[in-house]
């Protein structure tokens, strides 16, 4: 554990800070050091996309079979609302189909333990030295609303639970973390239609959307009850690398899971066309430059390819891409 909550540089050292690196736990979803958010409404599967997210770091495998994650890690996964054996049922559940390995997490129950708190801190301290061997690369607090003491709307309040959610990563070697949050309360507009709710309407402290590097929202689908859309808008992420929409089926209840659906058939003709052009294949940057389109699309579009056989990365993770069966 560090024996100092500050760090300080002068000279020569303030030169040799090391530039950030953008180190991917799921590539275009979570990254190293990030904070992220993800908000929605009551039952619209927020706990469910925070724990298919933990079982994808664990093992390996590609989040939603299609966002890479390079190296399985530790996961710790904080549960501040509901049933040790709920809980424990529902990664059962989700294993029956999603890759998970539960040697590398960690569960942590708990209705009491408040982060911004004296007994919180303590109950954290005490989970750190007892799992000092799982240092976790990401951490999952299921929710803010029942780890969270005081007032949601005190900006105060929100700063400090922030702050200590911010020092367990510094702790855990700048973990990432993601945040389960739930909207405010409805509104409708004049005519009587309800309207529809983004980032602006997380419930408390603005103080929370200020902090977050990045943050998804996830709703229910209007034409299809059992389909979900996930969303990360680009106002609302910094590095411009992060998906900004998935559609996702709900499947439950054995095994429970959420099930990516295709929505890009005409961004993959694009890809196609021009990598037909250039059978000794492309970089993701060529790509974007060739197709106009955005980065975070080809990112996703290319994925679903990847994991539909269609296209293959030449000389390892970051090598050109080409059609399957081009440089036969």
């Amino acid at each position: 554990m560090q024996s100092e909550i500050f760090r300080t540089y002068s000279g020569q050292d303030i030169l040799d800070i090391p530039e950030e690196t953008y180190i991917p736990l799921i590539n275009n979803i979570l990254y190293k050091n990030d904070l992220v958010g993800v908000l929605g409404k009551y039952k619209s599967n927020k706990s469910i996309l925070a724990m298919q997210m933990a079982c994808a770091i664990t093992s390996g495998k590609p989040f939603l079979k299609t966002y890479e994650v390079p190296e399985a890690g530790n996961v710790w996964f904080f549960s501040t609302e509901g049933k040790d054996n709920e809980l424990k049922d529902r990664f059962l559940r989700m294993s029956k189909i999603i890759p998970v390995d539960f040697d590398k997490l960690v569960l942590i129950c708990s209705t009491q333990l408040k982060f911004n708190s004296k007994t919180g801190q303590h109950s954290v301290d005490k989970i750190f030295e007892r799992h000092h061997n799982k240092i976790p690369v990401a951490i999952f607090v299921d929710s803010m609303y029942s780890g969270f003491k005081g007032t949601l709307i005190s900006d105060e309040h929100m700063n400090e639970f922030l702050t200590r959610i911010r020092g367990l990563a510094e702790m855990c070697d700048d973990a990432a973390v993601a945040i389960t949050h739930h909207f405010n309360k409805e509104s409708k507009d004049k005519d009587g239609n309800v309207i529809q709710q983004d980032t602006t309407n997380a419930y408390g402290s603005v103080f929370f959307m200020g902090q977050a590097d990045h943050c998804f929202t996830i709703e229910r689908c209007k034409k299809d009850e059992r389909d979900r859309i996930i969303k990360c808008k680009a106002e609302d992420q910094r590095s411009g690398n992060i998906v900004e929409s998935i559609r996702v089926r709900f499947k439950e209840p054995d095994p429970l899971y959420l099930d990516k659906i295709d929505m890009h058939t005409e961004e993959e003709d694009k890809i196609t066309k021009v990598l037909k052009a250039c059978k000794e294949g492309l970089s993701v940057t060529e790509i974007i430059k060739r197709t106009s389109l955005t980065k975070s699309l080809v990112y996703n579009v290319i994925g679903e390819m990847t994991t539909a056989n269609k296209i293959k990365k030449l000389n390892g993770y970051n090598g050109k891409i080409v059609l399957v069966g081009s440089d036969d």
